[in-house]
């Protein structure tokens, strides 16, 4: 089973996620760059913000993922260890001159896919996957995303342990 999460992990990091995990160690400095992690200033309680990473996803107006350019993904400590991941693109296709929205009961037929090759997960609803402030990868269905009639997509998947979800 190890292998097999390793190996979905790696699937979900280059689909939707970052590409890598992000480093933890911790820097000398306050707010410091350490790879793609910065730490907070001492009054934040310890929030780590991933910084972009080249290789995240939005899904388009027919179910693909669309590359883009990751926004940021936030982690902050606590008794809900929350985690935020937000990557948003313009000029995302979308043929269909409407707004559509994807989510856990209808992500999108590449999600779908992925989820049915790694996971076994074949039918709704479909998680989200992001790191937690520890740099462990976690699952929610909490996630949603949007793309507009002008190719603005933006895709939005929220963490906490109350919302965790286990594959």
């Amino acid at each position: 089973m190890t292998g097999k999460l390793c190996a979905a992990a790696l699937a979900l990091l280059v689909a939707f996620g970052c590409s890598e995990p992000p480093t933890t160690s911790t820097a000398a400095s306050d707010d410091a760059d350490v790879g793609t992690v910065a730490f907070g200033r001492g009054n934040d309680n310890g929030a780590r913000i991933w910084l972009p990473d080249p290789e995240c996803s939005v899904i388009d107006g027919t179910g693909a993922f669309f590359s883009v350019d990751c926004t940021m993904q936030v982690t902050t400590p606590g008794t809900h260890g929350n985690s935020n991941l937000v990557a948003q693109a313009t000029g995302v296709p979308n043929p269909t001159g409407q707004s559509i929205h994807w989510g856990p009961d209808n992500p999108g037929w590449e999600w779908e896919a992925v989820f049915a090759l790694y996971f076994g997960i074949e039918e709704a609803p479909y998680p989200c996957a992001v790191f937690n402030n520890d740099g462990e990868f976690v699952f929610t269905l909490n996630w949603h995303a949007t793309v507009t009639p002008s190719g603005q997509g933006r895709l939005i998947c929220h963490y906490n342990q109350n919302s965790a979800y286990e594959p």
